[in-house]
């Protein structure tokens, strides 16, 4: 037996596969670490963005939106990520419906006319 690890030891493919295998488990932790550390961000933006489409529906079947709509429609919003039980859905609709107007100002998806707002054309 003493005799097998001091030849393994001694070949120098198996201390190069020896450090392969750390990096790429290296490679590996630090990837999963960025991901998480992205994932908050990354389910903001999809709900925002779920309820935009939400709200871009609504505009299509009707001329204009307040943002008491808005806050009816985007009541119900949840998304997850691909195989992950994370979630991300709406708690303060108030708010929330606050920062969706700003997105889709900023994203020209929708027009300020006075108190209403209407699907840019």
């Amino acid at each position: 037996m003493d005799n097998f690890f001091s030849n393994f030891y001694s070949k120098p493919y198996a201390f190069v596969g020896f450090l392969m295998f750390i990096v790429a488990g290296a490679v590996l932790y630090v990837w999963g670490l960025k991901k998480e550390q992205k994932r908050q961000t990354e389910l903001k933006d999809m709900l925002l963005n779920n309820a935009a489409l939400k709200v871009i529906k609504y505009l299509r079947n009707s001329d204009r939106i307040t943002r008491n709509d808005i806050m009816k429609i985007v009541e119900d919003v949840k998304v997850s990520e691909f195989c992950s039980k994370k979630r991300a859905f709406v708690t303060d609709k108030k708010e929330f419906s606050i920062s969706l107007i700003d997105y889709m100002l900023n994203k020209n998806l929708i027009i300020r006319d006075e108190k209403f707002y209407v699907l840019k054309k």
